[in-house]
């Protein structure tokens, strides 16, 4: 909850800051941005749960965080780069990125406005990762907790 909080401020900042600093036009629904945006960070914490649960320590989790999440994000989701204009096989990477669906909603709702097929397969493809790395991560706490849990009820 306090990694989700922290990342609706800042998605709240973000989108104060291009409405009046930009002055980026809004032409779609800021509610169903926002219910994106809390998909995206569910898939987020997903990943980051997922991640902590299946490394020894701290430093080899947010290195691993760094290099399988946030580097692909930037380069192959289309925040920097036009996807169509790289090989076919760096967009196929591209697409199996949630950041890239992300992306295309809030590229959506800011620029064209309230594109219904649109909306509703890349919510349906975040809304599948953020349960898909969700049950990951609650899988991988509890086969790992379980052998403690088991001993200790042995011994008594």
């Amino acid at each position: 909850i306090p990694y989700l909080s922290i990342g609706l401020f800042g998605w709240l900042l973000c989108v104060l800051a291009a409405k009046f600093m930009f002055a980026v036009p809004i032409h779609g629904s800021l509610w169903i941005l926002f219910f994106c945006s809390v998909l995206y960070l569910l898939v987020a914490v997903g990943i980051g749960l997922f991640i902590s649960s299946a490394t020894k320590n701290q430093f080899i989790a947010s290195q691993l965080a760094l290099i399988s999440s946030l580097l692909p994000a930037m380069m192959l989701s289309g925040f920097l780069f036009d996807l169509r204009n790289v090989p076919p096989f760096v967009r196929m990477v591209g697409q199996a990125l949630p950041a890239t669906y992300f992306m295309d909603v809030t590229k959506t709702l800011f620029l064209a406005g309230n594109i219904w097929p649109l909306i509703i397969k890349n919510s349906l493809v975040l809304m599948a990762y953020a349960l898909l790395f969700l049950f990951l991560a609650r899988r991988k706490t509890q086969n790992r907790a379980s052998p403690a849990w088991g001993s200790s009820a042995q011994k008594r």
